[in-house]
């Protein structure tokens, strides 16, 4: 024995319930979604920028350097902070502003090392700038 579903009106209206659902929900979801890739991005261009100030002041409290020295230093602190940044996407070295400076006197000297660099969001949203600029700054002892 079979039995028969008959095709009522009933069915053809709530499968056009549905897509009127979705059509709502979508932009929502969209929205939800951009956010979120966003929020990731932004997250990990502060990490890097953070790691490449860290990676900077560790360089410049285990080498010291004087008035001759100076350039090639903060030649080597840069090519350091340029080399953690270099894995973001749309990277461009010339946005990079780093700052060092020597602090203090030993035995409590210090090196202070401030890295800044653009983010600029998916989508502009309205609410906030889109290109906003991310300042970590790492500041660690001097080792003799």
């Amino acid at each position: 024995m079979r039995i028969r579903r008959s095709q009522s009106p009933q069915s053809h209206q709530r499968s056009g319930v549905s897509a009127t659902e979705f059509i709502v929900v979508l932009p929502l979801l969209v929205t939800l979604l951009a956010g979120t890739s966003d929020y990731a991005r932004f997250s990990s261009t502060s990490m890097a920028i953070s790691t490449a100030a860290r990676s900077a002041a560790g360089y410049g409290c285990l080498n010291h350097f004087d008035d001759y020295t100076l350039n090639r230093f903060m030649e080597s602190c840069r090519s350091r902070v340029e080399a953690e940044l270099e894995s973001l996407p749309g990277y461009q070295a010339d946005q990079i502003q780093l700052t060092v400076e020597y602090v203090g006197a030993p035995p409590e000297d210090r090196i202070d090392v401030s890295v800044t660099y653009p983010f600029t969001t998916i989508i502009n949203w309205g609410i906030m700038n889109r290109t906003t600029q991310v300042t970590r700054r790492c500041c660690l002892p001097m080792i003799r």
